[in-house]
């Protein structure tokens, strides 16, 4: 795997009584030199500042950071189910907690496994973590780590359990707004194209990883992952076969919609392969501002 810049991406979720702010981040190792710490930080706590003060903040992800066990101090911020002592990185992930008010759910409130595990399989860490606004600690039913799911990476995958009612997104029409087409994929034809070889690999991915969490050999071990590293390669190589597939029929829809004058379809089609395929639909109003809702209007 080839090195990853540090990275924050945030979004915004409409929720009864206010919005939800959920930040995903990628820190610089503990390795990592201080002007790269500095600057990841800085671009967090940006993406920090420029969300409303009334949202719950999330900010979760892969923080190469170890918090441990010692919470002296810190009780406001984390609990004491971390593992082994805290690191240069767990320092500075537990002080911008503190001064975001932010509580570190996953990894030392609740007590899940390791989320991380070196290539060699002799040693795992707990560095992914899942953190939330303290005023919502209640809100936050439980963090563990699922070291039976396939995510084809060293890391486990994180599933945390936050108890929020969400709201669908309405347009200034008050109509909702529906992003993904939940009744594409009931067609039975597109059901078994969908069903296709790609699928048939990542089950045997799967496995391969199942095997892999069960054995206690250490030498088998070292070969289950060789063969995980080779069908995780195959996956990838269908997944882009289908990808390009995918591409070459969207274009043949644009041209067969450009040859019937469907133009409708054939924006919608731009947009998607664009990706910018968002309703832009918007009332129409008269000079005073009321909603025009009649053709004879």
């Amino acid at each position: 795997m080839g090195t990853r810049l540090a990275t924050t991406h945030s979004s915004s979720f409409n929720a009864k009584g206010r919005k939800t702010t959920l930040i995903q981040c990628y820190a610089p190792t503990n390795a990592a030199t201080d002007g790269e710490k500095e600057d990841f930080y800085s671009a967090l706590q940006a993406q920090i500042d420029k969300s409303p003060k009334r949202d719950i903040k999330i900010v979760m992800g892969d923080m190469n950071a170890k918090v441990g066990t010692e919470n002296k101090e810190r009780e406001l911020t984390m609990g004491k189910n971390g593992i082994g002592i805290i690191n240069e990185n767990g320092e500075l992930f537990a002080d911008f907690c503190a001064f975001n008010d932010l509580i570190i759910g996953g990894g030392t409130i609740f007590s899940h496994n390791t989320t991380w595990t070196s290539p060699d399989g002799k040693t795992k860490k707990k560095i992914d973590y899942f953190t939330v606004s303290r005023k919502w600690r209640r809100s936050l039913m439980d963090v563990r780590a699922k070291q039976g799911a396939d995510a084809a990476s060293d890391h486990q995958l994180v599933v945390a359990i936050l108890k929020l009612k969400l709201k669908s997104y309405r347009d200034r029409a008050d109509k909702p707004h529906f992003k993904f087409n939940t009744t594409y994929h009931r067609c039975p034809k597109i059901k078994e194209d969908f069903n296709c070889a790609t699928w048939a690999k990542i089950e045997d991915r799967k496995e391969i990883k199942q095997k892999i969490n069960k054995c206690k050999d250490e030498k088998e071990k070292i070969n289950l992952r060789t063969h995980y590293c080779e069908v995780n390669r195959m996956v990838r190589k269908c997944a882009k076969e289908d990808e390009r597939q995918f591409i070459h029929e969207m274009i043949e829809e644009v041209e067969t919609a450009a040859r019937q004058e469907k133009m409708k379809r054939l924006y919608e089609v731009t947009r998607t392969l664009s990706g910018k395929n968002i309703n832009p639909n918007k009332p129409v109003k008269d000079k005073v501002g009321n909603i025009l809702t009649s053709d004879t209007e």
